[in-house]
């Protein structure tokens, strides 16, 4: 008689628990890979109204549309623009060691001159990927190579000039002026040994604070796009092309008019920063969500992949940034338009961006996050 009561308590136990374990699959969020972006936002824009302090939680937080336990991409794609300083690739293979990974499992965004077009070619940026063997020239000893990114100006004369300089300048660079100059360039890195190059054509277009600005000269900057494409193209037939603009939603008005076509452009960039340097939820809504949805919508539309060759911080050691950025791109298609091709982190203090080092909260989450 006692053992026939064990036996139906531990009975009654079994299917207790099994019925609590179903009801917890079902409920869990952690496992349920298709929670959407949208659906989980409004639940983290109520947390930022109760006061809740996100940057104080160190990621123990709710995340929105995170493949993470299952898959991330995030992490898959990820790369950085390497650091301040003269020794760009002695940083890049500290940052793959912070995450406890190789140099050639990530990507990276360089960046040439736009001072003149005789600085890009020989004396700047291009010079990283010279053939040589001592440093500046040190990137084609990483091996295997990494995918990189390299963001070449469209015009010339540095920051904020007037808008006749800037018109003038796309137009000396669609009229071919510059062409031995962009063919140096492109020399240095096949001579390097890379041959699949993205380059980032006119980046940040859709502001007004470089030279090749599309704000009011949409018709000048897809002309200098085009040319340069075509001969880039012409010398590295493996290269892909990156139409990446500002970020911010209030420059996403031109897109159409400076778009230069499909046939043109494999990823559609958006640089994007914490420059609100607001931790709350309701500030990333209000300031960045908007642009990425943006993003999103216009790269479905043309069916192309996302990227992000620069985000990041601003001064302000925003964990909640940190985990936002990583849980938008998990929430992107895996495959086909909007799906996410690659994201860098700009892990530098310049431009009113700031590097990991100095935001260690956020680093640390960055490190959880991003190794893989």
């Amino acid at each position: 008689m006692q053992d026939s009561k064990l036996k139906i308590l531990m009975i009654a136990f079994a299917i207790l628990f099994a019925g609590l374990g179903t009801y917890l699959l079902q409920n869990s969020h952690a496992t349920s890979p298709a929670t959407s972006f949208e659906a989980e936002k409004g639940n983290l824009s109520a947390l930022a109204t109760t006061g809740v302090d996100i940057s104080a939680s160190n990621g123990a937080y709710a995340q929105f549309g995170s493949g993470r336990g299952i898959s991330n991409p995030a992490a898959v794609t990820a790369g950085f623009y390497p650091c301040d300083g003269n020794d760009p690739v002695t940083c890049f293979k500290s940052e793959a060691a912070m995450l406890n990974r190789t140099p050639s499992s990530l990507h990276v965004t360089l960046f040439t001159s736009s001072t003149d077009a005789n600085t890009m070619a020989g004396n700047g940026w291009g010079a990283f990927v010279g053939n040589g063997t001592t440093f500046p020239y040190q990137w084609q000893t990483v091996s295997p190579h990494p995918n990189m990114t390299i963001s070449v100006p469209l015009a010339f004369g540095g920051q904020s000039p007037s808008q006749s300089v800037g018109t003038s300048e796309m137009a000396a660079v669609a009229n071919g002026t510059y062409d031995s100059q962009y063919t140096q360039l492109v020399n240095y890195a096949m001579g390097a040994g890379y041959t699949n190059i993205t380059w980032r054509l006119g980046w940040e277009f859709d502001g007004n604070w470089f030279p090749w600005s599309s704000y009011n000269n949409p018709t000048e900057f897809v002309a200098a796009y085009r040319h340069v494409h075509d001969l880039i193209k012409s010398i590295m037939p493996a290269s892909k092309f990156d139409w990446c603009g500002g970020g911010g939603i209030s420059y996403h008005v031109n897109w159409a008019a400076a778009y230069p076509g499909d046939s043109y452009v494999d990823y559609i960039g958006a640089d994007t920063y914490d420059f609100a340097n607001d931790s709350t939820l309701a500030a990333f809504n209000r300031d960045i969500l908007p642009g990425l949805q943006d993003q999103l919508s216009f790269a479905k539309t043309h069916s192309k992949q996302l990227s992000y060759p620069e985000w990041g911080l601003g001064t302000n050691d925003d964990t909640y940034f940190i985990q936002a950025m990583h849980d938008w791109f998990n929430s992107l298609p895996t495959s086909g338009g909007g799906s996410l091709g690659y994201n860098d982190y700009f892990n530098s203090n310049s431009g009113g961006a700031s590097s990991l080092d100095n935001n260690p909260k956020s680093k640390a989450l960055f490190i959880t996050l991003f190794s893989k």
